[in-house]
């Protein structure tokens, strides 16, 4: 089970229940995942974003992308990219969406995380970060894992106690780490954080 403060709880609660509520008769959806970059520090092999030349959209774009979410009655934006920390925007797009009332949430490798980089974006009153690890061991095809990851969890963990967003882990099964899951997933847990 994955817990969020009472703060983040209750601002989940009155973003998104209105939201739900609406969702009952009409047709717009409760949750959006935004794409913001295909750019991304690692080259998984496994991966599906392949292409980083494609255009991303300017800051004052991705605005009014949310603006526009906003204005349809959605009220949970999940960052994702490529790795959405690469763009040097993401605390301004994460701070603009927070301010507006979205629950914000993001996926990422970590790779680009540190103590500073952290709370600037705990700072943004991001609600949920969700952290790729994908084995406890170094395999080939995956550059996301605890070996990498640790000091970053740790820091997340730490600011997670000081900020209060919510903090979870995922993995990608593969051929190559399906024979260390139950590690993965045994090591997660011994730092009280959620794993899928």
């Amino acid at each position: 089970m994955i817990y969020l403060n009472l703060k983040k709880s209750l601002k989940a609660v009155k973003s998104c229940l209105p939201a739900l509520l609406r969702s009952k008769y009409y047709s717009n959806p409760l949750w959006v995942h935004l794409y913001l970059t295909r750019r991304c520090n690692l080259k998984c092999q496994y991966c599906y974003v392949r292409d980083s030349t494609k255009k991303e959209l300017e800051t004052k774009e991705v605005m009014k992308v949310i603006d526009k979410l906003y204005s349809l009655g959605i009220r949970t934006i999940a960052f994702f990219g490529g790795e959405p920390t690469i763009r040097k925007d993401f605390c301004e797009i994460l701070e603009y969406a927070n301010k507006k009332g979205f629950f914000t949430y993001f996926t990422t490798n970590g790779s680009l995380l540190n103590g500073n980089y952290i709370k600037r974006i705990a700072e943004t009153g991001v609600d949920f970060i969700e952290l790729s690890v994908d084995c406890v061991f170094e395999f080939d095809g995956s550059q996301k894992v605890y070996t990498k990851s640790k000091k970053v969890l740790n820091l997340l963990i730490k600011a997670k106690k000081k900020y209060g967003f919510g903090l979870k882990t995922h993995l990608v099964l593969t051929k190559k780490n399906v024979d260390y899951v139950i590690k993965t997933i045994n090591l997660i847990h011994s730092y009280k954080v959620h794993l899928q």
